[in-house]
């Protein structure tokens, strides 16, 4: 508000100066999700079946594809990188490299996958092995 009416001047540079660090925000926050094993999802296996063996493997399956599909989301955002670094993008206003903003997509991904994967190695261990959990649970 003092910007505008006070100083008069223009207030489209916020929001390019905002975005870089929300990016960058959004992925770590998503892969210290992956990391406590605090991310949103759905446990449905207690309903299925009482045995526990059972609902390792049904976990294991979950882990599964949570580690597909943060590869397939590394394998985007790395293409998405390399147009970036080709085509060099800018902002309106400030000039500024799109690059430094998409860039956190594909390094939170790398993070997230390497969690995910942690996880399904860690139930994987339980369910076929019989071994106790290498990581609890952090959140």
């Amino acid at each position: 508000m003092w910007l505008r009416y006070v100083f008069h001047l223009s207030l489209l540079w916020v929001e390019e100066v905002a975005l870089i660090p929300a990016f960058w925000l959004y992925m770590l926050g998503a892969a210290y999700g992956a990391y406590e094993r605090s991310h949103i999802k759905v446990e449905v296996a207690h309903l299925f079946t009482k045995r526990p063996r059972r609902r390792l493997i049904i976990q294991s399956v979950a882990a599964l594809l949570e580690v597909t599909l943060a590869m397939l989301f590394v394998r985007w955002a790395y293409s998405l990188l390399i147009w970036d670094i080709g085509f060099n993008p800018q902002s309106y206003t400030l000039r500024l490299p799109f690059l430094y903003a998409h860039s956190s997509m594909f390094f939170g991904g790398i993070l997230i996958a390497f969690y995910f994967s942690a996880e399904l190695v860690d139930l994987s261990r339980q369910t076929f092995k019989g071994k106790a959990p290498l990581f609890e649970k952090r959140g």
